[in-house]
């Protein structure tokens, strides 16, 4: 996984970034309706809230540098422990990913595509991101540095102009118009939703640095979208207001089309559709990245099309068979709710477990 060298600052934050831009762009409206006009600074605590457990990873991974969490788990705790959280990581990543796959073909043909069939829409986007991936995690790395920036101008590009006319400041304050035992499920929620990018970190440590500068790369990789999303929220609150903006389905995109400015300005949905497809493309190709690593080590396999294969069709055979939009979002709600950040717990507290019995097996060999 490293015999290419090792990603650059700037790829690792890039990647971090991508990693983190997941299901939480469709399911912050479910944070949204629960936070009431506090839910933009509940979803940027809750973001903030992995830099944490991100920072766990990064140390655990310097017990075996060049290595995965998975390699790290396999040489403390031994194979059969290793494999069986592999397995469980599949599962759990398939049905990220699977979230993802239907929330935005879903989109594709509700604003642009409604009489192409989803298999075909489904079916381009698991190719191409699967022959991305066949590049290797640095071509990726590269890729994704790309869609970050053409992700992140397109989203400026469309909302911004909305200060001038349509944004409304009193629909978003007072901000703080919830109780206490609300705004913390929006902040667990988004923390548990946005907790994906740590399973991505997981596989991605064996190909970076351990330096000082490389871990700030993840945490300002975290931190800028932290920033991004909940200004997306302000935004899109300040256009509509929250009330409404938790009732409408694709709300980017829905909010993007209310911007106008005489006759001049308008149609600005079409720069935020692009934005919710680089971000697609992005995610699901460190998806289908995820399952490939998984696969080989699972296996004990090589690199090659057989494992790629089969880890693109574990993603789009089941989103095929779900194709529902709704389906996606509420089952993305219930996976950041219960499920990504309590797993994410037990894998590291297993590798801690793994890298003290390492460290006392090479204190004993001395």
């Amino acid at each position: 996984m490293n015999n290419q060298g090792k990603l650059t600052h700037g790829q690792t934050a890039c990647l971090t970034y991508a990693s983190a831009v997941g299901n939480i762009v469709y399911s912050f409206t479910f944070v949204t309706s629960i936070a009431g006009r506090a839910s933009w600074v509940a979803v940027l605590i809750g973001v903030l809230l992995n830099i944490p457990f991100a920072m766990w990873i990064l140390s655990l991974a310097k017990s075996l540098p060049g290595k995965t969490i998975f390699d790290l788990l396999e040489t403390g705790l031994g194979k059969f422990v290793c494999k069986l959280i592999i397995l469980f990581y599949l599962l759990v990543n398939v049905a990220i990913a699977v979230c993802m796959m239907n929330m935005s073909t879903g989109m594709i043909r509700v604003f642009f595509l409604p009489e192409t069939p989803t298999l075909i829409i489904m079916l381009f986007f698991v190719f191409l991101c699967t022959i991305f991936v066949r590049s290797g995690i640095f071509t990726l790395g590269r890729l994704i540095q790309v869609l970050v920036v053409l992700y992140t101008l397109n989203f400026f590009l469309g909302y911004s102009v909305s200060f001038i006319k349509t944004f409304k400041l009193e629909y978003v304050l007072p901000i703080f118009d919830t109780s206490v035992l609300s705004f913390a499920k929006g902040v667990i929620i988004t923390a548990g939703t946005v907790a994906e990018s740590l399973m991505f970190l997981m596989l991605m440590v064996g190909s970076i640095s351990h330096t000082a500068k490389q871990h700030r790369s993840v945490k300002r990789g975290i931190f800028i979208w932290s920033l991004v999303l909940s200004f997306a929220i302000i935004i899109m609150e300040g256009d509509m207001g929250h009330e409404m903006l938790y009732r409408v389905a694709q709300a980017g995109v829905t909010v993007a089309r209310i911007i106008e400015i005489n006759s001049f300005v308008r149609g600005l949905e079409i720069l935020i559709l692009m934005t919710y497809q680089y971000l697609a493309i992005a995610k699901i190709t460190i998806y289908i990245y995820c399952n490939d690593e998984s696969l080989i080590k699972l296996f004990n396999i090589k690199k090659g099309w057989l494992p790629l294969t089969a880890a693109a069709l574990l993603i789009f055979a089941p989103s095929v068979w779900i194709n529902s939009l709704n389906a996606g979002y509420y089952f993305s709600v219930f996976l950041g709710s219960y499920v990504i950040l309590p797993f994410v717990l037990l894998v590291l507290i297993l590798a801690s477990v793994s890298a003290l019995r390492i460290r006392k097996r090479n204190e004993a060999a001395k």
